[in-house]
């Protein structure tokens, strides 16, 4: 199906990666054709405005919007539903309190959550052992984001 994004901020490494991310995954994908990519800037409200007008261009055959962060997935998924886009799959990144209440009211379909205490936790890990004077694992040192979904969204919240 057809697919657009929302990207973050252009220059800023996080928007970036995940935007890149997205597309060498989709992009190599057959199933999927990538239609456009517009720049949010972090901001909901223009995403919501993309959005609308891609659902105008596209209409059902629209299966997904691709989002840099989660307030503007959540509210682009809000719209959509609300135009009679349910079956539209909005996903950003950040496990953000709205996206998780949405995807618990059955409401959205996921998020990817960026764990930013365990990336800090491996990266003083590091340090300790650089400070130490101790082996430590060269190159990056990824830990991986976590797809929340209506099955697991309980284990973000609270």
């Amino acid at each position: 199906g057809k697919w657009c994004m929302v990207t973050g901020l252009t220059g800023n490494s996080a928007a970036t990666g995940r935007a890149d991310g997205a597309k060498n995954i989709l992009c190599n994908n057959d199933k999927f054709e990538l239609m456009d990519v517009q720049d949010g800037q972090w901001d909901p409200s223009k995403g919501v405005q993309f959005a609308e007008d891609w659902l105008q261009l596209y209409g059902d055959d629209l299966v997904a919007i691709i989002c840099g962060d989660d307030d503007t997935s959540a509210a682009i998924q809000v719209a959509a539903n609300a135009a009679g886009h349910k079956d539209l799959v909005c996903v950003g990144v950040n496990g953000g309190a709205t996206a998780c209440a949405l995807i618990a009211a059955g409401e959205m379909q996921g998020t990817v959550y960026q764990n930013g205490v365990a990336q800090m936790t491996k990266a003083m890990e590091i340090v300790r052992q650089i400070a130490a004077g101790e082996d430590y694992p060269a190159g990056m040192n990824w830990v991986d984001f976590e797809y929340i979904t209506p099955e697991n969204v309980a284990e973000f919240v609270g």
